[in-house]
């Protein structure tokens, strides 16, 4: 399996990086989107014969929510996209998504033309963790109304079945503009057909670099970096559909549109049949810079602010897409580890502790879908490979990771902790 990598002066960081973002990668092959759906949570509602009257002055568009015929489900899991299209049938409606993750709620009538999004107390998606029932949680939103575009149930599941606080949910909020980009991207080369059924989705999301600090050992405990010492760095990376297609590299980006960047870079890509997931390509691009004084790289990659992308292939097929960043106080979490050791020095288990960029404790489940760990040594290698030994899920729970054998870690130099968020942004925190 080769990567094809455009800036071939990588520094040691972004190398190790690289490593790990092929593993991430590799895992998810032949993940496919109906396998994503297991351990569904089963969400239903009913759209009221008089919906377009109880509404009609609040209405921004000219659809009414009478008007809808299927719901699009959208969500983000292990590194690929997973979407659904259920209908609408006499007024009521089923779907599912998956625990752990979260998930948006489009409204399309006849025509698949979207109408509007599900948007309790304002939060554009519904985040399926600290369910009240588990995985036998059902979700009841029962009568919806309209309201401009957002989708209000009568029966409003936040801090009920889905037990969240008012505080998380107004930190979530931050997340929203991403669910809102979603549904504009419904139709990206504006051929009237949303992407998804003709497998020409583009999907955008952001991976982040970030400098944590030490981890502890025992009795040691942990010291983590101020937010001036993170280094961070972005990587915009986008997933197209099985339809699309480009020859040899012949893939760019420019935007946003008002504002364009001048420094956009092509960083790597891959094509199916390597992807898998039902993709035809991932790609990511970088805006380099020189790194902070004192800072362990020697290059680091600028964010990509929030506005319209233009993707190019082959020259000349052009799709327009809505890119929504997050705001990296409100969503970024630091998975602290602490390293636990037997007699012999062998690692037996690792423990981790879960804070925001300011040190506010946090529950990992309300934010994060999955979390891995890999070790490298001083010379960038990485060692005891085992999958399954290195991951966490809403399904294992986040406090720790409990290894089947005491693990060798003598060689351990850099200990890389990568964990999804609800959207599919992807967090790499580097621990020495």
């Amino acid at each position: 399996m080769k990567t094809i990598y455009l800036d071939g002066k990588k520094n040691a960081a972004f190398k190790i990086a690289a490593i790990v973002m092929l593993a991430i990668f590799l895992t998810s092959v032949g993940c496919e989107k109906d396998e994503l759906r297991q351990s569904g949570i089963l969400i239903k509602g009913r759209i009221p014969n008089n919906a377009q009257k109880l509404l009609q002055t609040e209405q921004i568009n000219t659809a009414s929510l009478n008007d809808a015929k299927n719901v699009l489900v959208f969500g983000k899991f292990n590194g690929a996209t997973f979407y659904k299209l259920y209908p609408i049938e006499d007024g009521t409606f089923t779907v599912e998504g998956r625990k752990g993750t979260s998930v948006a709620l489009i409204f399309l009538d006849s025509q698949n033309k979207y109408i509007g999004h599900l948007s309790p107390q304002g939060l554009n998606f519904l985040p399926l963790t600290s369910l009240a029932n588990g995985d036998t949680t059902s979700i009841n939103l029962s009568t919806l109304t309209l309201a401009g575009n957002r989708v209000i149930p009568t029966n409003d599941p936040l801090g009920k079945e889905i037990m969240i606080s008012s505080e998380e949910i107004n930190r979530l909020k931050a997340l929203g503009h991403y669910y809102v980009s979603l549904a504009e991207n419904i139709d990206t080369d504006g051929d009237k057909i949303p992407d998804v059924l003709s497998q020409k989705e583009l999907v955008a999301y952001t991976w982040l670099f970030i400098q944590g600090g030490l981890r502890g050992l025992n009795n040691v405990a942990p010291m983590v970096n101020n937010e001036a010492r993170f280094y961070t760095s972005y990587k915009l990376q986008i997933e197209g559909g099985a339809a699309h297609s480009f020859i040899g590299n012949q893939i760019a980006l420019t935007g946003p549109t008002g504002d364009p960047y001048n420094d956009i870079q092509l960083d790597w890509y891959k094509k199916a049949p390597e992807v898998g997931g039902n993709r035809s390509f991932m790609a990511t691009f970088t805006r380099p810079t020189h790194a902070s004084p004192g800072g362990p790289l020697g290059t680091l990659f600028s964010p990509f602010k929030e506005g319209t992308y233009n993707l190019t292939l082959n020259g000349n097929q052009h799709y327009s897409f809505k890119y929504a960043n997050v705001n990296m106080k409100f969503n970024l979490v630091l998975p602290i580890p602490t390293l636990m050791t037997n007699a012999e020095g062998r690692l037996t288990s690792i423990r981790f502790s879960y804070k925001l960029h300011n040190g506010t404790a946090v529950i990992p489940e309300n934010i994060i879908s999955n979390l891995m760990v890999q070790f490298f040594d001083s010379r960038d290698n990485q060692f005891y490979n085992q999958s399954n030994d290195m991951r966490l899920s809403a399904e294992t729970g986040y406090s720790s990771i409990n290894f089947s054998s005491p693990v060798d870690i003598s060689q351990l130099d850099k200990l890389y902790v990568k964990y999804e968020d609800f959207l599919g942004n992807v967090y790499l925190i580097t621990w020495e």
